[in-house]
């Protein structure tokens, strides 16, 4: 890892789960005043295929970002590329079947790749559903899981190593 520490946030088409993660895990590190010295970006896993790139956020998305004081107006869906994944030090995917995808197809270093529930503990369910078609109630269900999950990440596992390193005991 260099200097600045690299974050990828990943869904299938970076127009839902990934950017509203993005954008709230930043608020989160800029909260805690850890912003300095870390790159957070989002991507989707399959935005290019989906022809999703260049659009603008899910307009309930970005709604939903105003509740967090999330501004995500100027976020456009970009695709995941080989070299974005292997620029980062952390992927942070929303489903296991990217992060198997990842592992199986880039050889990633083991802990390089995990998904939204692990970094909240999870160790059972790790998958976070589609938000696309959810209810006014299932994305305010999404974000406090999202928060709640990036919080756990903040304060223990790869996350919190990655962007507030603690003194190892010896």
């Amino acid at each position: 890892m260099g200097e600045i520490a690299n974050i990828l946030v990943m869904c299938t088409a970076n127009r839902g789960r990934s950017p509203f993660t993005e954008y709230l895990l930043r608020k989160l590190i800029d909260d805690r005043e850890w912003g300095a010295g870390t790159r957070i970006r989002s991507a989707g896993l399959c935005c290019h295929e989906l022809g999703r790139g260049g659009m603008e956020a899910d307009p309930k998305v970005v709604e939903l970002g105003r509740k967090f004081g999330l501004d995500m107006s100027a976020h456009q869906a970009t695709p995941m590329t080989r070299d974005m994944f292997e620029d980062c030090d952390l992927a942070i995917v929303m489903e296991q079947w990217q992060a198997d995808v990842l592992t199986q197809s880039l050889k990633p270093d083991p802990g390089k790749v995990v998904t939204l529930r692990q970094l909240g503990g999870a160790d059972g369910d790790v998958t976070t559903p589609d938000i696309t078609n959810a209810s006014p109630r299932g994305l305010d269900l999404f974000a406090a899981e999202a928060r709640r999950c990036l919080e756990q990440g903040l304060n223990e596992g790869p996350l919190a190593d990655l962007i507030a390193p603690r003194p190892r005991a010896e």
